[in-house]
């Protein structure tokens, strides 16, 4: 069981190999590992917040990808 607010940062480091390859998006993430959508989003305010990863629009999708 994931502790409200604890995010394992190997759920960080395979969010990373994920969009250094290419953009993706929450769902894409989510589907991708597994992990509920939820914590993907809060995995990426955490990103975001380090600098790791970036956000871009996209036809109006949101998609994050490799600083």
């Amino acid at each position: 069981n994931m502790v409200p607010g604890y995010l394992p940062d190997n759920i960080q480091e395979s969010i990373a190999e994920l969009v250094k390859r290419r953009p993706c998006s929450v769902s894409q993430v989510s589907r991708s590992l597994g992990i509920d959508e939820a914590v993907i989003v809060k995995c990426f305010e955490t990103m975001l917040g380090k600098g790791i990863i970036e956000e871009i629009l996209h036809e109006g999708d949101k998609y994050y990808k490799e600083c």
